[in-house]
């Protein structure tokens, strides 16, 4: 499960996780400027861009699989995911959001998620189609709790920080010390490396996305 290094690879585990430890301490070192509710999109963005909380369990423990199957996913995941959804629409309601302008001004959206959900009927497993359908209109949440705080645009830049305090040097360490975890094998037998994520392409992706936010902040201290 290791890597070749001079150092044992739960003790560069260790270190990359006391780094990550680091940057949150300088993180709350600034002055504070959103809620405490970013800290749920974070997770949030966290779960969509790295792997589901049944996965890490899977890779963790080398096998175990907690899921029920490979299309239904698994109870933890479900728990998780519904609990961030519920904790947006209370954190929401408390800021006295008004949900019904905010339907009639995205008709166009609700649209495209009432023909998702008339889908499911000719699917192979309605059941299945509907709850990945759930899961998706759940991000509808996390982007409303941003846009409703006072500052949005600091809250992107912060929630983007934030996780990427965990997933660049993370995937790094997983990629290096840990290739069970980081890396994978592609169709045709070639190694692609995907650190906390499960494909190469999505791991460069989100080293495009969070580098470009990473180069805004810098530019927003610096300037």
């Amino acid at each position: 499960m290791s890597g070749s290094s001079f150092l044992p690879p739960w003790l560069t585990l260790l270190g990359c996780l006391g780094f990550i430890a680091w940057l949150f301490w300088k993180d709350s070192s600034e002055p504070a400027v959103g809620s405490n509710a970013l800290w749920i999109s974070g997770i949030w963005l966290f779960i969509e861009g790295s792997r589901t909380p049944g996965s890490w369990i899977y890779v963790i423990s080398g096998g175990y699989d907690v899921r029920n199957s490979q299309l239904e996913g698994n109870p933890l995941d479900e728990i998780i995911l519904s609990a961030l959804m519920l904790s947006s629409i209370v954190i929401l309601n408390r800021r006295r959001f008004q949900w019904s302008a905010f339907f009639a001004s995205n008709l166009t959206v609700w649209a495209i998620y009432i023909y998702f959900l008339i889908s499911a009927v000719w699917g192979a497993d309605p059941l299945v189609v509907v709850k990945r359908i759930t899961k998706d209109f759940g991000l509808v949440f996390l982007v409303l709790l941003i846009a409703t705080e006072p500052n949005w645009s600091y809250a992107i830049r912060k929630i983007f920080l934030r996780v990427s305090y965990i997933i660049f040097p993370l995937s790094v360490v997983l990629i290096k010390w840990f290739p069970s975890i980081g890396r994978s094998a592609s169709s045709g037998g070639e190694t692609m490396y995907g650190g906390v994520t499960v494909h190469k392409n999505t791991l460069g992706q989100e080293l495009i996305v969070f580098g470009i936010v990473l180069i805004w902040d810098l530019a927003e201290h610096l300037f």
